[in-house]
């Protein structure tokens, strides 16, 4: 079983196009990303595993388009999405 750490690693290795932020919208699947980006707040990590989540963070804030981030945002308002991949 993945960790939150690992899942979000995952994730960004996937998720290398808007279009594939779109089809996890769809299935659903952006809400699991978001529960293990948010678990990732609340756990101590390494530097290095702290690095790794930054640039993760950083591919997903440049997959975004705009429209994407404010339909995410507003259909997820429980979950900082502008800050974690916002520009």
């Amino acid at each position: 079983m993945y960790t939150s750490f690992q899942k979000y690693l995952h994730a960004a290795k996937v998720n290398q196009s808007p279009s594939d932020l779109e089809e996890i919208y769809d299935t659903m699947d952006f809400a699991d990303l978001c529960v293990a980006r948010a678990h990732l707040d609340k756990v101590d990590l390494l530097p290095e595993e702290r690095q790794a989540i930054e640039e993760a963070d950083r591919h997903f804030g440049a997959l975004f388009t705009e429209e994407l981030l404010k339909l995410y945002a507003d259909y997820f308002p429980a979950f900082p999405v502008r800050t974690w991949w916002g520009r």
